[in-house]
């Protein structure tokens, strides 16, 4: 049985969706596998839709309670178990803290169950501790989910070195298969520039005797899907939910990378069908294959189809031409007598009259524009008319204006003025008194 542990102790690179979806196409390849849940977040486990009872054995009992393996299986699929996981597992490592050997309690449960599978793959925690340990001490094979950024890039030498001292003290037969690139992005200057300094890595360390010296990043990129993530919110895998997606396509490419087709015949059958997905040179500067550049090469989409078939239809039952021709453009129009003056020679460039040009019917006439209903002129305000019999109007006391009411034929005052012809209201302004008469006169 070939044992991967899928580790890398930074978050959110891809373990969990790598594990699932590479254990999801060899089961469909016809493989026997188990899969293993050792962080506490149990993602691995809600990836297909199990959550662990109360009553349920987990990996948690098999580490601390000597619970043989096969108590703890729960069957996903045909020839796909899973050993589940859930929070009480991050108790773990202070409950093994004073236990003897507890780097390798992993490795002698699934002692038990060696030859029922064909491959083992470990879901490891975002951390280097007891946890991931044992699930290097039980693997002989590591496979590096990356996200080609700086952070990732960064903790790689960390984590090689901890394979390196498991390699040294607790398993001599644990390697670096390779690293997969996930959520890849090849478009970007900062995703080739890590690719290319991480190639140059693990070139010169070919003739070094560390773990990684025969380890490659494998052809196959994992493209940015977002079926990989709505997928598991229905706890399925991407080939139940999408299987024609680009991320079923990507998975199903890594697990021909990562695992040889003579040892799971049948996983090239588990392929799309209706695409056609066969690798083509299409080499960027990083030497990789970009299998979207060549699934896009051979597959057209039907909305590419639909313009094809409208530019087709748009075309007239006679060519025309792309110029007037110089004979037709200079030639002089006669007028007939006793009849109508004929069109123009150059009409005749577009067919006989009888021949109309034939529209495509996907051409839809541009809907008339609503015009707003017309707004209502409001009615006019029919204002008070003011006679001569009218009554003065009483301005309180304080008041700054005074009424002064109309009255007929008024003799002019002491300044010869005539009294105003309407209504109005005016500050009462007192007149000085004049020098010859000590009566006060309004002024008007």
């Amino acid at each position: 049985m070939r044992r991967i542990a899928i580790i890398n102790q930074k978050g959110g690179v891809g373990k969990t969706t790598t594990t699932a979806h590479l254990g999801a196409a060899l089961g469909l390849a016809g493989s026997r596998v188990l899969l293993v849940d050792m962080d506490p977040q149990a993602h691995l486990s809600l990836h297909f839709g199990v959550e662990v009872a109360e009553d349920q054995s987990s990996v948690y009992d098999v580490l601390t309670a000597s619970l043989p393996i096969r108590e703890a299986m729960i069957r996903i699929t045909d020839g796909v178990h899973l050993i589940p996981s859930d929070i009480d597992l991050a108790a773990a490592e202070a409950e093994l803290i004073s236990v003897m050997g507890r780097e390798v309690i992993l490795r002698e449960a699934l002692d038990a169950v060696e030859n029922e599978y064909d491959v083992m793959l470990i879901d490891c925690p975002p951390s280097l501790g007891v946890l991931t340990i044992n699930a290097l001490s039980a693997s002989n094979e590591v496979v590096i989910p990356l996200q080609a950024q700086f952070f990732a890039l960064q903790g790689l030498g960390k984590l090689l070195d901890t394979v390196r001292l498991v390699q040294q003290r607790i398993n001599p037969d644990i390697l670096v298969k390779g690293v997969a690139l996930c959520m890849h992005d090849s478009s970007t200057k900062l995703s080739t520039e890590i690719v290319d300094d991480l190639t140059e890595f693990l070139a010169s360390s070919r003739e070094l005797n560390v773990p990684w010296s025969r380890a490659e990043i494998f052809k196959t990129r994992i493209r940015r899907n977002v079926k990989l993530a709505e997928s598991s919110s229905f706890g399925q895998t991407v080939f139940e939910y999408e299987p024609r997606s680009n991320g079923a396509i990507d998975y199903n490419r890594l697990a021909m990378d990562i695992f040889d087709s003579k040892c799971v015949p049948g996983l090239e059958d588990t392929l799309p069908k209706k695409r056609s997905i066969e690798r083509q040179e299409v080499v960027q500067g990083d030497g990789a294959v970009d299998q979207h550049v060549a699934l896009t090469k051979q597959t057209k989409t039907p909305e590419a189809v639909g313009v094809a078939e409208a530019k087709e239809s748009i075309k007239p039952d006679t060519d025309i031409p792309s110029s007037i021709p110089e004979d037709v453009a200079n030639k002089k129009t006669e007028p007939v007598t006793g009849g109508a003056t004929p069109a123009p020679a150059v009409a005749n460039v577009m067919g006989p009259a009888s021949e109309p040009v034939t529209m495509a019917a996907s051409v839809a006439t541009p809907a008339p524009v609503a015009t707003p209903a017309p707004v209502a002129t409001p009615m006019p305000v029919a204002l008070p008319t003011v006679t001569q019999a009218s009554p003065p109007i009483a301005i309180p006391a304080n008041s700054a204006t005074q009424a002064i009411p109309v009255t007929p034929a008024m003799p002019p005052d002491a300044n010869g003025s005539h009294a105003p012809s309407r209504i109005s209201e005016q500050p009462v302004v007192p007149a000085p008194p004049p020098a010859s008469s000590g009566a006060v006169v309004n002024s008007a």
